[in-house]
C-alpha cells in the first residue's frame, strides 16, 4: 500500500525534541558509528507495537520520554506515539489520524495531552491495523492445534527492515524467523499481506473444514448405527410379524429397518371386546418347518464333509502303505532269489518280483496324479464348512423365534382379551425400538443439509483461488530479483543470476546450470550474501507495492549495505567504492521502476557510513536526510 514514514520524532525529558523528516523515494541517513542510525529502525519498530524494548540503552533511552512516527497515508497522516518503556510504554500507545498537514508541521509533545493512552494489545494495535487496511481477525484453520491469532502488523516487520547484522548474513534472509511459531504465522499471513485473501476467506475456509469433519463423523456414526440397527432390526421384525399374526393380519412389507420402524409407529389396534382369534399356530408351524429344512440341509452338508474327509484319510493311508510295499519290492527286485531249502537260485521268482515292482510303480504314479483332486478336495471342504456356518446361524435364529413363540403361547393363555395380548407385544416392540433407535433418520436429513451447505461454501471458497496468484507472483519475483541481482556484485561463476523465491517458505535460491540449486548458505563471499538480501527485500517491496489490496506499508530500511566493501574515502576510484556507488544507483533505478508500475514511489531508507558518492546522473546529497558525521548525531 502507499504508506511511508513522514517523520520520526523523539520528545525528550528536557522538553526538547529531535525530528527526522523523510520523503518518498530514496532517503539516506549517513554518519559515523555510534550516532544513532541503527536506532531509527528500533524506534520505528517500537512504535509499531513491539512487545520488546529494543531502544538502545544509554543516551537515547535516558533522553526520551516519548517516541513518535508519522505515517503518510493516501487519506492523511497516521500519528503513532509510544511513551518510554518505563513510562507506561510497555503496554500503552497513542494513535491518532489527521488529514491536515499543518497539524503535522506543528506537531509537539502537547498534542498528546488530550489523547487517550490506548492498550497496545487491544485498541492501540487494532487502530493501526485498521488504518493500514489489515482486518483479518482469525486466519487459523478449524483443526489447528495452535491458534495463530489475527493477522498482525508485527508479522509484516520482516519485510520492513534489513538490520545491520542481517543484510549480509548467510544464515537468514529475513528477520524474526527464528521462532518456529512466529515463522509459521508470518508464512501463513503472506497471502493476507498481499491482499489475496481477507477475513471472509478464512471464515469460509474454517466453515468448510468444520463441516467436512462433521460430515465425516456423521457418516461414520450412520454406518455404525446402520450395523447396530440391522442387527436389532431383525429381532424387531420378528416381534412385528408375531403381532400381526396375533390379529390374523398380513404384515406390511418389511424389507428395510426403516420399513420396520415405520410399521412400529402404525401398529393396528382392536377394541377390548374383540376376543382372541390368532394365527400364531400357523406361524409356529411355518417356522418349525423352516427349521427342519435347515437342519436337514445341515445334516447333508455334515455328511458330505465327513465323506470327503474319510476318503481323503483313506487315500493318504493307502498311499503310505503302497510306498512301503514298493520299498520292499524294490529291495527284492535287486537281490538274487534263492530257495530257502536247497539254496538254489530261482530266476523265475526274481522276474516275478520285478513285475510286482513295475506294477506298484504304475499304481503309485496313478495315486500321485490324485494331488490335483486333493487340492479340489480342500476347496470343496472350505466351501462346505462356510455353508455350514451360515446354516448354523440361520438355525439359531429360527430356534430363537420358536422360543419366542413358545413363550407367547405360554403367556397367551393368561390373556382374557386380544387387547391384553396386543398391549403385551406393544411393550416388547416399544422396548426394541429404543434399542434400534431411529436408524439415523435425523442424521440422514442433517447430512443432506450439511452436504448442501458444504457445496455452497466450497463454491464461495473457489472464488478465492489464489494459487495462481501466488504462482504468478513467484514468477514476477524471479524476474525482478534476477534483473536486480544482475546489476549487483554477484559472483561471476554464478552468472547470469536466476533467482527463485518460494513464498510459502520465504526461501530464495539461485538455479545454476553448473551447480544446480544454490541456497544463500551455500555461497561464499559477503558480496553474494548482500546481493541475495538486496534482491529479496527490494523484490518483496515491489511485490507489495504492485498488489492493489496489500496492507504492507511501502517503506524499507536497509542498514549498512556498504559494510561488505569498506570503501576508502581517501580514494576517488577504489573498486569497493565503485561497488557501493553501483549499489545506490541500482536502488534508485529500482525505485523508479516501481513508480512507473504502480503510480507512487516506495520509500527506501538507507542507514550508512558512505558519503559523497558519485551516482552519475543522480545527486547523492539530494537524497541525504541527515548527515551525522563530525559532532552531529541523533541525540
Amino acid at each position: 500500500m502507499n504508506c511511508y514514514i513522514k517523520q520520526i520524532l523523539i520528545f525528550g525529558n528536557d522538553e526538547t525534541s529531535r525530528c527526522l523528516k523523510l520523503t518518498k523515494g530514496l532517503n539516506i541517513v549517513t554518519g559515523a558509528s555510534k550516532r544513532g542510525k541503527s536506532a531509527l529502525i528500533e524506534i520505528v519498530d517500537y512504535c509499531l507495537c513491539s512487545s520488546l524494548n529494543t531502544i538502545p540503552k544509554g543516551k537515547i533511552e535516558s533522553y526520551a520520554k516519548l517516541f513518535c512516527i508519522v505515517l503518510r497515508l493516501k487519506e492523511g497522516y497516521l500519528i503513532i506515539a509510544r511513551p518510554a518503556w518505563k513510562l507506561d510504554g510497555a503496554t500503552k500507545i497513542y494513535v491518532s489520524f489527521e488529514s491536515d498537514y499543518t497539524v503535522i508541521h506543528k506537531l509537539n509533545v502537547d498534542y498528546f495531552n488530550d489523547l487517550p493512552l490506548l492498550k497496545i494489545k487491544g485498541a492501540g494495535q487494532d487502530d493501526i491495523e485498521r488504518y493500514i487496511g489489515l482486518r483479518v481477525v482469525n486466519p487459523s484453520p478449524a483443526d489447528a492445534e495452535r491458534k495463530s491469532g489475527k493477522a498482525s502488523i508485527r508479522n509484516m516487520t520482516p519485510f520492513l527492515y534489513q538490520y545491520q547484522n542481517l543484510i549480509a548474513s548467510k544464515h537468514a534472509l529475513f528477520s524474526k524467523m527464528e521462532d518456529v511459531f512466529k515463522r509459521k504465522d508470518i508464512l501463513d499471513q503472506v497471502p493476507i499481506f498481499m491482499g489475496l485473501v481477507n477475513d471472509n476467506y478464512f471464515s469460509v475456509k474454517r466453515q468448510v473444514d468444520e463441516l467436512s469433519l462433521k460430515i465425516k463423523r456423521l457418516e461414520r456414526d450412520a454406518e455404525r448405527n446402520a450395523e447396530e440397527s440391522s442387527k436389532y432390526g431383525d429381532r424387531l421384525k420378528e416381534l412385528i410379524e408375531n403381532y400381526y399374526a396375533l390379529i390374523n393380519t398380513t404384515p406390511p412389507n418389511l424389507m428395510t429397518v426403516r420399513d420396520v420402524l415405520i410399521a412400529c409407529k402404525n401398529l393396528p389396534g382392536l377394541s377390548d371386546d374383540y376376543y382372541l382369534k390368532t394365527d400364531t399356530t400357523r406361524r409356529y408351524e411355518s417356522v418349525a418347518m423352516k427349521l427342519a429344512e435347515k437342519q436337514l440341509e445341515l445334516n447333508g452338508v455334515n455328511k458330505k464333509i465327513k465323506q470327503i474327509e474319510t476318503v481323503r484319510d483313506y487315500a493318504s493311508k493307502t498311499l503310505v502303505h503302497h510306498k512301503n510295499d514298493l520299498a520292499r519290492g524294490v529291495a527284492v527286485a535287486h537281490d538274487v532269489v534263492a530257495c530257502p531249502v536247497c539254496s538254489q537260485d530261482v530266476p523265475a521268482m526274481l522276474e516275478e518280483s520285478r513285475k510286482y515292482v513295475s506294477a506298484m510303480e504304475s499304481l503309485n504314479s496313478e495315486i500321485a496324479s490324485m494331488a490335483n483332486f486333493a487340492r479340489y478336495d480342500s476347496e470343496q471342504i472350505e466351501a462346505l464348512r462356510s455353508n455350514r456356518r451360515e446354516l448354523i446361524s440361520k438355525i439359531r435364529k429360527l430356534e430363537d423365534e420358536l422360543k419366542t413363540l413358545d413363550v407367547f403361547e405360554e403367556n397367551f393363555k393368561k390373556y382374557k382379551s386380544l387387547s391384553d395380548a396386543l398391549n403385551y407385544y406393544k411393550v416388547q416392540i416399544d422396548f426394541a425400538v429404543r434399542v434400534v433407535g431411529d436408524v439415523g433418520v435425523e442424521d440422514e436429513f442433517a447430512l443432506k443439509e450439511l452436504r448442501k451447505e458444504l457445496k455452497q461454501l466450497k463454491k464461495e471458497l473457489s472464488d478465492y483461488d489464489f494459487a495462481k496468484s501466488i504462482s504468478d507472483s513467484e514468477a514476477k519475483l524471479s524476474k525482478w530479483m534476477s534483473a536486480l541481482c544482475h546489476h549487483l556484485d554477484f559472483e561471476d561463476d554464478f552468472r547470469p543470476p536466476n533467482l527463485k523465491m518460494k513464498l510459502d517458505e520465504l526461501s530464495l535460491t539461485h538455479i545454476d546450470k553448473t551447480f544446480g540449486t544454490v541456497a544463500l548458505s551455500d555461497m561464499g563471499s559477503g558480496a553474494n550474501w548482500l546481493a541475495f538480501h538486496m534482491a529479496a527485500s527490494m523484490g518483496m517491496l515491489r511485490l507489495f507495492c504492485n498488489a492493489p489490496n496489500s496492507s504492507v506499508p511501502s517503506f524499507l530500511f536497509l542498514d549498512q549495505p556498504s559494510q561488505v566493501y569498506f570503501p576508502d574515502d581517501n580514494s576517488a576510484s577504489s573498486e569497493d567504492k565503485d561497488r557501493v556507488q553501483e549499489l545506490y544507483v541500482t536502488l534508485l533505478r529500482e525505485i523508479h521502476r516501481i513508480r512507473a508500475e504502480v503510480g507512487f514511489y516506495p520509500q527506501v531508507i538507507v542507514l550508512d557510513h558512505a558519503q559523497n558518492l558519485n551516482l552519475g546522473t543522480y545527486n547523492f546529497k539530494k537524497f541525504v536526510r541527515a548527515d551525522w558525521h563530525g559532532a552531529t548525531a541523533l541525540i
